[in-house]
């Protein structure tokens, strides 16, 4: 979903997702998550920055893959608004089962 704007678009594909499972099927979702500007986002990039620098790709390399396709194309939302889309798609019981940088992932079971 990371592609998809919150325009309404990232509601339609849970639910076209939600309309294809049995009751009670679990559906996971692995996205990057965060508030663009917050003090916690600025903080986790900057790891993630850091991350290939210390196994040796160039720092300017980094920069540029950062800002000029990651920062572009990735539509980050806040972690609230993806349990928020994953309710109102009819998915419950839903919980974090990973996290890495600002990517998160999420599990809960069609209703």
């Amino acid at each position: 979903m990371h592609f998809l704007k919150d325009d309404g678009s990232r509601l339609e594909l849970l639910e076209s997702n939600c309309k294809r499972l049995k009751h009670g099927a679990p559906f996971v979702l692995i996205d990057d998550f965060g508030e663009s500007g917050s003090t916690d986002f600025e903080d986790i990039k900057m790891a993630w920055k850091h991350y290939p620098i210390i196994h040796g790709v160039p720092g300017e390399m980094v920069e540029t893959a950062f800002n000029e396709v990651i920062m572009k194309m990735l539509q980050f939302v806040p972690e609230s608004r993806i349990l928020e889309l994953l309710e109102t798609a009819v998915f419950t019981m839903v919980s974090k089962y990973y996290c890495g940088f600002l990517y998160g992932g999420w599990m809960g079971y069609k209703v």
